[in-house]
């Protein structure tokens, strides 16, 4: 009998038995130095009734949870970046400040090659936003965010010519972009970062000692047959005595 109600309550979950509202959307994308990034999406929606509540509070008491278990109540929660991603972590709760019905769900995860590099000297790389990779954009290359929707792009503290296109629309504060729907359209992002004098110095001493930590079994080698080849020249000259 309790399985037969166990299974009820299951069906009941399906994620054709609601109809879950959207209140807002955003997307924050902290680009790193190596091109990846960290990515936060949050996902703030209305749970219409007790039955949905109900629901939102039962996956809550799992604990574990899955990214296809909280699906069920947004489309809009899940991957919005088609390459490799990792270390998922899921946050859902109450949003009872906003709303007494309010509920929220936030994905964290680490994307890669968010941003295209270009190394164009030996202390400067131009960035790129890889924009292909961002599941919102559509078949014709444009990015489009809905009502209530926001997408923010913070990039390294120390990158210089930041240029974004288009410019209207956007806001702009110091090193973080943010776009707010609705609005449809090509984004290009492009930013510099540049090496200062020390740190260049200190990879290439870095990478010396790397390089002699790897072949060290051929320096040591090396050594030796210098050594042996010395001793084999002296012995003529000491034979000459």
């Amino acid at each position: 009998m309790k399985l037969l109600m166990a299974a009820a309550f299951l069906a009941l979950l399906s994620p054709y038995a609601f109809a879950y509202v959207d209140q807002t959307f955003s997307i924050y994308a902290k680009a790193l130095e190596n091109g990846n990034a960290r990515i936060t999406e949050k996902t703030v929606f209305f749970l219409e009734n007790d039955l949905e509540k109900e629901a939102f509070d039962y996956y809550l008491r799992l604990g574990q949870t899955t990214l296809l278990d909280w699906k069920r109540f947004s489309k809009s929660i899940g991957y919005h970046f088609s390459g490799k991603v990792s270390n998922l972590r899921i946050v859902a709760k109450h949003e009872f400040e906003t709303h007494p019905n309010a509920a929220s769900v936030t994905l964290e995860y680490d994307a890669e090659e968010i941003m295209q590099m270009q190394q164009f000297s030996s202390r400067a790389t131009k960035y790129t936003l890889n924009t292909p990779l961002i599941a919102l954009i559509s078949s014709k290359g444009e990015i489009s965010l809905g009502n209530s929707m926001s997408f923010t792009l913070e990039v390294p503290r120390d990158s210089q010519e930041i240029t974004v296109s288009p410019d209207p629309g956007v806001l702009r504060e110091k090193n973080v972009i943010t776009w707010t729907g609705p609005i449809h359209g090509k984004w290009d992002v492009e930013f510099t970062r540049e090496k200062s004098l020390s740190d260049e110095v200190n990879e290439f001493f870095a990478k010396s000692v790397g390089d002699l930590q790897k072949n060290y079994f051929w320096v040591l080698l090396l050594a030796f047959a210098l050594v042996v080849a010395v001793k084999f020249m002296q012995k003529p000259e000491e034979n000459e005595k």
